[in-house]
């Protein structure tokens, strides 16, 4: 060890010597503001470096020059942590490449390869050039102007007002369409971008497919998560490798790609070996005990046109806002000659092939392993029990198991969402203490449908159909798109192969880079 550290020190000496370490930083600092000098400030801040955005800040100038940013340690989130990339936006403040003043390329000739000969111009010239360019398409069509934005058009008002103003139905994400996390959870629970683990009161959780805090790297959520693991909270790990987080708790190995049939798998433990479920909520928080006919709809009332449930006391079918002496969550029923039987049921006879053995061929993890996690499962939910916060009682389900975007990306990942759900709803523990909650950031928006069901949500929500299409990413031809970056580029440049009764004159992009994230270098 000792002749490797003196290895290293005499390199470190030769690369000094050739001036390649050790020389003062390549990037020129803001010169001190005469009005500033000597004087010291702290401002407040809000830290944008990641996906997640909201890191409360501290940060420290002296003569008008940044030295330091730290997390404010009195704020939420972060209180006073923050990551090096959050530290590091001091960098990007004053990095020499930073472009500070609007350009406009003088070359007309365009390609990869090809100087665009950029011109430095007033705000005004560009404000002007850009307003007479836009005036001209939207007299001419209005969806000629396409608005790509990433995660930093959250730092504008650009994206919808601007779009709806001029009237462009094209507002397009940069992202890439491999953010498929958002379907699931937009229809069971009405939320949006995804499900989140009540890290304040879970006890056991199980996780696939992404991480907790560490390996997805917010300051806020490895606060959470370390507490959570301090507290003595049991962490299932399912993951092909072993990540952070599975050196913190129980690291399953599966085989990549293959998270469905595990899914599966303990789903038909839950359901046809334990058999131990939260009832109660099943009969009064979800369609489990609608009436299902044999061609896969809802039997419903000839009157009123409303879902149909069985009353085991009353022996007889009644629309499922009537009162009820006793839902029959299971069985077969005859409603005017129909045989009807309910949704639990189904659900129950469709998962009967998917047993333990099945999904150990698929996906290699043990079947024995498969059974103890759903056992475990079911025991730490606790059902039936209550908790009391801030005066009110609630249902208690500390357990929570979340899907997350490595599952959701793969073929069949937006199914093993939709299982995750279900065992989750199995022990009742969507949106309690301790559960599975929705994180959107626009407040209590669940609500019922006309069907009593909760009303989807977001990308839950299908677009219309239309020919030919008016957007660029073809939303009509997909009704539960995320974002059609690539289906964009391509129409643009074929208008007549995807049916575009218009052509794309201008393209303008906020916060995100389209051509490095989809691979379209002929864009």
């Amino acid at each position: 060890m000792r002749k490797k550290s003196k290895e290293f020190a005499e390199m470190l000496k030769s690369i000094k010597a050739e001036g390649m370490l050790f020389e003062p930083s390549p990037y020129k600092w803001k010169e001190v503001d005469p009005q500033k000098k000597g004087k010291k400030e702290t401002l407040f801040g809000l830290c944008r470096a990641c996906m997640q955005g909201d890191c409360s800040t501290l940060v420290h100038l002296e003569d008008g020059v940044v030295e330091s940013i730290e997390g404010n340690p009195d704020a939420p989130p972060n209180y006073g942590s923050l990551c090096a990339k959050g530290k590091a936006e001091i960098m990007g403040l004053y990095n020499p490449y930073r472009i500070k003043t609007p350009m406009v390329r003088t070359n007309p000739e365009k390609g990869l390869d090809v100087d665009p000969m950029w011109r430095e111009v007033t705000w005004d010239e560009a404000l002007d050039l850009t307003a007479k360019k836009l005036k001209e398409i939207r007299e001419r069509d209005p969806r000629g102007l396409v608005i790509c934005e990433g995660w930093g058009e959250r730092d504008t008002i650009l994206r919808q007002p601007f779009g709806h103003a001029f009237g462009t139905p094209n507002e397009v994400g940069s992202h890439g369409a491999l953010c498929t996390v958002h379907y699931p959870t937009g229809l069971v629970q009405s939320g949006y971008p995804v499900a989140i683990v009540d890290l304040e009161y879970c006890q056991y959780h199980i996780t696939l497919g992404r991480s907790l805090g560490p390996n997805f790297g917010t300051v806020p959520g490895m606060r959470k998560f370390s507490r959570a693991i301090a507290r003595g909270m049991k962490l299932v790990v399912v993951d092909p490798r072993s990540s952070y987080e599975a050196s913190k708790g129980e690291w399953v190995p599966i085989k990549p790609g293959t998270d469905l049939a595990f899914l599966l798998g303990m789903a038909h433990v839950m359901l046809h070996e334990i058999q131990i479920y939260d009832v109660w909520f099943l009969k009064n928080r979800t369609n489990a005990p609608y009436l299902i006919k044999p061609d896969g709809y809802y039997c419903r009332d000839p009157e009123t046109d409303k879902p149909l449930m069985w009353d085991d006391q009353e022996k007889r079918a009644k629309p499922f806002d009537a009162e009820f002496a006793d839902i029959a969550l299971e069985g077969t029923y005859d409603v005017n000659g129909v045989q009807c039987v309910t949704a639990f049921d189904k659900i129950r006879q469709e998962y009967l092939k998917y047993t333990p053995e099945w999904a150990e061929e698929v996906c290699t993890v043990p079947a024995a392993t498969i059974r103890r996690l759903a056992r475990e499962f079911i025991e730490h939910a606790r059902i039936g029990s209550t908790i009391e916060i801030d005066g009110f009682t609630f249902p208690f389900r500390p357990v929570s198991l979340n899907v997350e975007r490595n599952v959701t990306n793969r073929r069949g990942g937006t199914y093993a969402d939709l299982v995750g759900k279900i065992i989750n709803l199995l022990v009742g523990n969507i949106e309690v203490p301790g559960g599975c909650l929705s994180c959107s950031y626009r407040g209590p928006i669940m609500g019922p449908t006309k069907d009593g069901t909760v009303r989807p949500g977001y990308e839950a929500v299908p677009k219309p159909f239309k020919f030919p299409p008016d957007h660029v990413s073809m939303a009509e031809f997909y009704p539960h798109q995320h974002t059609g970056p690539h289906l964009a580029i391509n129409a643009i440049l074929n208008p007549e192969k995807y049916y575009l009764p218009y052509r794309v004159e201008a393209w303008m992009s906020v916060g995100g880079n389209p051509i490095r994230q989809n691979a379209q270098p002929q864009a």
